[in-house]
């Protein structure tokens, strides 16, 4: 990789963390201080906690099996 592929990769990295930083933003400010309704678009903190609650208890894990079951089956038949 050259000098000028490893500035454009930086700069290309920047941008997307940026992008992703401003959306997080977008999503707090609608939540608290805009009055979107929690109904529509929740709080992105109690997201975050609900997620690790999510994790952390391993209630995910039934829905992830049905999801990768699903997809090996619908591998098997695009593949025969």
């Amino acid at each position: 990789m050259t000098g000028k592929d490893k500035r454009d990769a930086t700069i290309s990295h920047t941008v997307q963390l940026c992008f992703l930083i401003g959306v997080m933003l977008l999503w707090y400010f609608a939540t608290n201080d805009w009055g979107v309704n929690h109904l529509l678009l929740p709080n992105p903190i109690e997201v975050f906690w609900q997620f690790l609650d999510i994790i952390k208890t391993g209630e995910f894990l039934d829905d992830l099996w049905v999801t990768l079951s699903e997809l090996a089956i619908a591998f098997a038949i695009s593949a025969s």
